[in-house]
């Protein structure tokens, strides 16, 4: 039997019938496997989506991991839905990732905010925080953003702007702007005197 292993739909279609049910009992296996891991993450993927469409019109929650199937053409079926599935950026956490980033730092550059200057993790954390969703509530989260990458493209820590962030959220006395108009004085402050 040959081994298929790149999920390519004509390869395995081009088997003998009693190999094609094996090789998609294995893509039954990867792909229900994948399916599980989506849903225990609980991660959006548009693959998975699709996919979950074709079992619910089979009413079924997996694929068919057997091989002993009904009709050939059900079995074909089911092949080229996993194949879809298996074949797409979105059926695997890592690509769900890949995609999202790629979204996201598209956009971000759509809107003039230069990310690749700053720690990208430490940015993706930001926005991940409860933090920014927070401020978020308030004032524009591109105006946010904006102020969160030229505070750290100036050297400030990550846990100093948090702090700031916080006093703004909690003392009500100043506004957005006014705390990061200060952030900047107090910088400007320290570099003028690291020249002396």
């Amino acid at each position: 039997m040959s081994k298929v292993t790149n999920y390519n739909l004509q390869e395995i279609l081009a088997l003998p019938i009693d190999q094609q049910a094996i090789v998609a009992s294995k893509m039954a296996k990867t792909a229900n496997t994948r399916l599980a891991l989506i849903e225990k993450k609980k991660k959006y993927s548009y693959a998975g989506d699709i996919a979950k469409t074709y079992l619910k019109q089979q009413d079924r929650t997996r694929f068919f991991g057997g091989t002993k199937y009904l009709n050939l053409k059900a079995m074909q079926t089911q092949i080229s839905e996993m194949n879809a599935f298996l074949t797409s950026a979105t059926s695997t956490i890592r690509g769900i990732k890949f995609t999202q980033n790629t979204k996201r730092n598209n956009t971000f550059k759509e809107e003039g905010i230069k990310v690749d200057t700053i720690d990208e993790k430490k940015f993706y954390q930001f926005l991940n925080s409860e933090q920014f969703k927070s401020l978020r509530q308030t004032i524009d989260s591109k105006q946010i953003m904006h102020d969160f990458i030229e505070a750290m493209s100036s050297g400030e820590k990550y846990n100093t702007i948090l702090k700031e962030y916080e006093k703004y959220k909690t003392t009500k006395d100043m506004t957005f702007e006014e705390v990061a108009e200060q952030r900047k004085e107090k910088q400007s402050k320290i570099l003028k005197g690291n020249k002396k």
